[in-house]
């Protein structure tokens, strides 16, 4: 092989992998989003963007072989068939890039490690191939080299494998420096919350409650993973900290004993048993079995918390042997450490009587909006009452907490007769309906854009379905996006809702650009389950 043709292969190799990165640029993106799972990354692909890097491939792959074909042997043609490859990536990438993801890529140290393995890994492939074809095949010596910008899927998931090993073994390496930390403040009491939906609105509420009184420290946002808790206990947790609040998300049985294995918990809490991550788990019985590791890998001598409310969380109370408590409305059954009742909920906020297993009683207010949410209060003022909190002062703080992120969140707007409600965080169908009976307190056009709801396994379809029927019976304008949408329309059909007004549409963002183009008046606008790019 001439020192020429070796230029021309390093050449193509080297541009044919900066062609491929800026084509894969949606899949790394997608790998991260999947938590660099490449069972899940290849499950939840999106057909369209495949089919797009494929066109792509496909062009680039003619393009080779026309040069490939000419009856001139000048490497200024191959290199000329290399730049039209490389304009025709550039508008493929400037069409995807003006698309704004909802949660662009995070240039984390893993992620550069992938970037790195990914790209040596195109290099090899695309060095491979160019020398493959220039060997063998003496009329097609760069034909194959626009196979590489497809292939950039199947290597992305195959850099996620390389990478494992390093990756767990740099994750220990961080659990390890955890569990130290949380080792030198044996004062500090970790209070553990999971359950199938209201983790992060209790975190929230009990934080706020709990630092009027306390050094308290919660896991921001939704950090409920190991490395996420790890992070937090390595750069944010202080001597000064008497209670850590952590959240502890699970998708599968052994998540959350794996989670106490790091934190192990003083206070153990479940908030709910529900259908979410219904196709993970595989059945509701699996997920109240993966929910109750938290208490039976607390730690000796813990107590454990559960929403009455809920019929899974209550079961599980039933059948605790340690010190438990309990919060629910005032006519559930069971001896409750906190109870509600007397409820005044209106679109400013809410009002209700909270009550102690004292005997005492407060007329509290937040400007938290739904029932939900003063189940959420109570449950948080009954493990704050347990640790010792005055009751009084816990009232007090009530008034104090704060709105939460992206569940049931009133958001500021230009117009005066536009409401917007944020609930776009995780819905699942015991949230929607919370959701949709706020909804119910506002006056005007009341109007959802969702993509519905996921990870619900075989009843992803009927639930849907049915949360299209209950849509039908609060809302004057539906939008719906994504996947889900045929169910949604046919749940709305299903219950007479006027075919005239839902849309389903490819994105939230195109869904409110058509709202404006109605040009409605009052309107009360609900966001619920804005998903991220992976669905």
């Amino acid at each position: 092989m001439s020192a020429e043709s070796i230029a021309l292969i390093i050449t193509g190799a080297a541009l044919f992998t900066a062609y491929a990165l800026a084509t894969g640029y949606d899949f790394i993106n997608h790998m991260q989003l999947c938590g660099y799972r490449a069972g899940e990354y290849f499950r939840r692909i999106d057909d369209e963007k495949v089919f797009g890097a494929a066109a792509l491939s496909l062009a680039c792959v003619c393009v080779q072989v026309i040069v490939d074909a000419l009856p001139v042997d000048a490497p200024l043609w191959i290199i000329g068939g290399y730049a039209l490859c490389g304009a025709f990536t550039a508008a493929y990438y400037l069409r995807r890039v003006r698309r704004a993801r909802k949660t662009p890529t995070v240039f984390t140290p893993r992620m550069i490690r992938l970037y790195v393995t990914i790209t040596a890994l195109a290099l090899i492939v695309g060095g491979g191939t160019l020398t493959v074809t220039a060997l063998y095949f003496a009329y097609a010596q760069t034909a194959l080299a626009g196979l590489i910008i497809l292939l950039i899927i199947p290597i992305t998931a195959l850099a996620a494998c390389v990478n494992m090993p390093l990756e767990k073994l740099n994750n220990y390496r961080y659990l390890r420096r955890a569990k130290r930390r949380l080792a030198e403040i044996p004062d500090l009491k970790i209070i553990g919350i999971t359950g199938s939906f209201g983790k992060t609105s209790l975190k929230s509420i009990l934080y706020d409650i709990l630092s009027k009184n306390y050094q308290a420290l919660a896991t921001p946002a939704s950090y409920n993973t190991p490395m996420g808790i790890t992070k937090n206990i390595n750069t944010r947790l202080l001597d000064t900290h008497r209670i850590f609040i952590v959240e502890m998300g699970a998708r599968r049985i052994g998540d959350i004993k794996e989670l106490c294995a790091l934190a192990r918990p003083d206070i153990a809490v479940i908030t709910a048993v529900g259908s979410q991550h219904l196709a993970t788990f595989g059945s509701i019985e699996n997920t109240a079995s993966a929910k109750y590791e938290i208490v039976k890998y607390a730690k000796e001598g813990a107590f454990a918390a559960f929403n009455g409310d809920n019929v899974g969380s209550k079961a599980l109370y039933d059948i605790t042997g340690i010190p438990k408590i309990l919060a629910a409305q005032a006519a559930r059954d069971g001896q409750k450490t906190a109870f509600y009742s007397d409820v005044l909920c209106s679109e400013r906020g809410s009002v209700f009587t909270l009550g102690f297993g004292d005997g005492t009683r407060f007329r509290a207010e937040t400007i938290l909006l739904g029932e939900h949410n003063i189940s959420n209060i109570t449950l948080a003022a009954a493990i704050a009452y347990k640790l010792g909190m005055p009751a009084a002062d816990i009232v007090n703080a009530i008034s104090q907490i704060r709105p939460i992120p992206h569940r049931l969140q009133l958001l500021p707007t230009a117009r005066h007769n536009l409401t917007i409600i944020d609930d776009s965080y995780n819905a699942c169908p015991e949230s929607a309906a919370a959701a949709f009976n706020v909804v119910r307190m506002f006056s005007g056009e009341r109007v959802i854009i969702t993509p519905g709801l996921v990870e619900l396994g075989e009843t992803q379809a009927y639930e849907n379905t049915g949360m299209g029927r209950r849509m039908a019976e609060v809302f004057d304008y539906c939008f719906v996006t994504g996947r889900n949408s045929k169910y949604l329309t046919e749940g709305l059909l299903s219950a007479g809702f006027g075919s005239g007004r839902v849309f389903e549409t490819v994105s939230t963002a195109a869904a409110v650009e058509k709202l404006h183009s109605l040009g409605l008046g009052k309107t009360v606008l609900l966001f619920e389950n804005d998903l991220p790019d992976n669905y």
